[in-house]
């Protein structure tokens, strides 16, 4: 693995730890019944938006999955 593929899963991990992290605090705070976090009321443009971005996220999650499954393509043909 080249140092430039190194240094963007390294990224990918940053970023996937941020995500997961901002993720959970939020879905900690949402109550079904009374949606607030840290004692503010999420209006309804905010669920949608959180729920849309939710959607999204696991939408291009398995695109990805169903793309790197798929059998490996060579680059060069064998003379």
């Amino acid at each position: 693995m080249s140092s430039s593929t190194s240094g963007r899963v390294g990224e990918i991990f940053a970023f996937a730890g941020q995500a997961f992290t901002k993720l959970g605090e939020l879905t900690m705070h949402l109550d079904a019944n009374n949606v607030s976090i840290s004692g503010q009321k999420w209006d309804e443009e905010d669920v949608e938006m959180f729920r849309l971005t939710v959607k999204k996220f696991s939408a291009e999650l398995t695109k990805l999955s169903e793309n790197v499954s798929k059998p490996q393509r060579s680059a060069k043909k064998p003379s």
